[in-house]
């Protein structure tokens, strides 16, 4: 018998799929100026948090006399509130001390706070306690008396 010699084939080159380039998007950083606060570049510097105090003193710039005008409004309010409470008969004792418990604050030493002290005098005591509110209040309505009032801010931008 005889034998054939094998058939060789051509190797038949396939043409590779090419899969889709997909192209990611190209994020730009910004470019961040150096600071001048001493940060290196690049950072993002955060404002500071402004005080209450920087902040009612940018609502008096900002206002004027609408701004004042609001705040003695609240603050006297406030202390009128607290006397008419206490002539109507409000157990200002029992808020004081519930308020000196909250504290943390040793109620034996303050147990007779309320007993000599004249009502005009715990009444600024109590309206002192209440600033937080009072601030939070007066930086909502000062705009909105402005506005009502028909007064321009005296600053250049809204």
């Amino acid at each position: 018998m005889t034998q054939t010699p094998p058939v060789e084939t051509p190797a038949v080159e396939t043409p590779a799929v090419e899969e889709p380039v997909v192209e990611e998007p190209v994020v730009e950083e910004p470019v961040v100026a150096s600071p001048t606060d001493g940060s290196p570049a690049g950072t993002a510097a955060k404002k500071p948090k402004k005080s209450a105090k920087e902040i009612m003193l940018g609502m008096v710039d900002r206002y004027g006399p609408i701004a004042m005008v609001v705040w003695f409004g609240i603050f006297f309010s406030s202390i009128g509130g607290f006397v008419a409470a206490m002539e109507l008969g409000v157990d200002i004792d029992g808020f004081v001390h519930w308020m000196i418990r909250t504290f943390g604050l040793d109620e034996a030493r303050w147990a007779g706070i309320t007993s000599g002290t004249g009502k005009l005098v715990v009444a600024y005591g109590l309206t002192q306690l209440i600033k937080p509110a009072r601030i939070a209040l007066f930086v909502v309505l000062t705009p909105v008396v402005a506005r009502l009032t028909g007064r321009t801010t005296n600053s250049e931008d809204p």
